[in-house]
């Protein structure tokens, strides 16, 4: 399976919140598949060409999280989330199960591994076993690092301001790295949000330079296995329907996480004000059909409480098949 993909090259730091508006001390290792929909949304806004927005708010685009990556002798190393499969690993080593838990990336080579049930052949002696990431190349962690520094909070509220309050924020730091995702075809619209982006930034502190990147272009190449019934989600996942969501959970090996989205509205008059929340599937989930793409793709976050436009969600996905033990 061939896909295009663009690569973040973050030339600053890098703070990615979770659903907790309030919380800046701990900061998400990627930018999720929905973050990446609604700021494309919001610079075409910015570019005066609303009319590239859908009314009905589905993306005529689908693209995977941004996941990290990083460059070593000229070439990219592009890391997986892991699926929720059990690793075919012939040594029952109780290090190696320890270690092996501990794993949330994959390089390519071991991610095409784990989607075809192939053994990874690892032992305690292996170098490969780099904390959260499993890889052929050198340490991800001397390239992709995180460090804390203390700011001032100002209220938000516009009557009944209170005062100002010392906070930590944790922010991301890349060296020759950046993050990644995957979108199932060219679309030049796309590409222009993104361009502009660069100068934009995304993530919290954008006005100070934080979340500054530089695009580039490039193709990923995925073995993938010819015959499977089963699919992993590459983006957050949000079924269309309930009966799709019942009968692609039929098969005793479906498995999956879910997380909370939600965050302020950056729209002006309504700054301050919260989102509506979602629960949504986590990237890696293991799915009963063999779509390359699917889920509901308007999910609208606004809350009733306000007239404003719509605040559009994305929870399709880009899925490619996987076979279990």
């Amino acid at each position: 399976m061939n896909l295009k993909t663009y690569y973040l090259k973050f030339n600053a730091p890098l703070h990615v919140g979770n659903h907790r508006p309030d919380t800046y001390d701990v900061t998400e290792d990627y930018l999720r598949s929905d973050t990446i929909t609604a700021a494309v949304f919001d610079t075409w806004a910015k570019m005066g060409k609303q009319r590239l927005i859908p009314k009905d708010g589905s993306p005529i685009f689908t693209l995977s999280s941004a996941f990290p990556y990083m460059e070593e002798e000229g070439k990219k190393v592009h890391f997986f989330p892991r699926p929720k499969v059990r690793f075919n690993q012939n040594n029952e080593d109780g290090t190696i199960r320890k270690a092996i838990k501990k794993v949330s990336w994959l390089d390519l080579s071991y991610f095409e591994k784990v989607i075809n049930q192939e053994s990874l052949c690892l032992d305690k002696k292996s170098k490969h076993l780099k904390d959260a990431y499993l890889t052929f190349a050198s340490n991800p962690n001397d390239r992709i690092t995180k460090d804390v520094m203390h700011r001032v909070e100002i209220s938000r509220k516009l009557v009944d301001r209170e005062d100002s309050r010392p906070f930590y924020m944790e922010r991301l730091f890349f060296k020759n790295a950046g993050l990644y995702f995957m979108v199932d075809a060219d679309n030049e619209n796309l590409k222009e949000a993104l361009t502009f982006l660069q100068h934009e930034g995304f993530g919290t502190d954008r006005t100070v330079g934080n979340g500054l990147f530089e695009l580039e272009e490039g193709s990923i190449e995925i073995r993938v296995p010819n015959n499977s019934d089963l699919s992993t989600n590459l983006s957050l996942y949000t079924p269309s329907t309930k009966d799709d969501f019942l009968k692609f959970t039929e098969h005793s090996d479906v498995a999956f996480d879910t997380l909370k989205r939600g965050g302020w509205i950056t729209t002006q008059g309504y700054i301050g004000k919260e989102k509506k929340s979602v629960r949504m599937f986590a990237e890696g989930g293991i799915w009963n059909h063999t779509l390359q793409i699917d889920g509901k793709s308007n999910i609208n976050l606004k809350p009733s409480s306000i007239n404003s436009h719509p605040i559009w969600r994305s929870g399709r996905s880009l899925f490619i098949p996987i076979k279990t033990a």
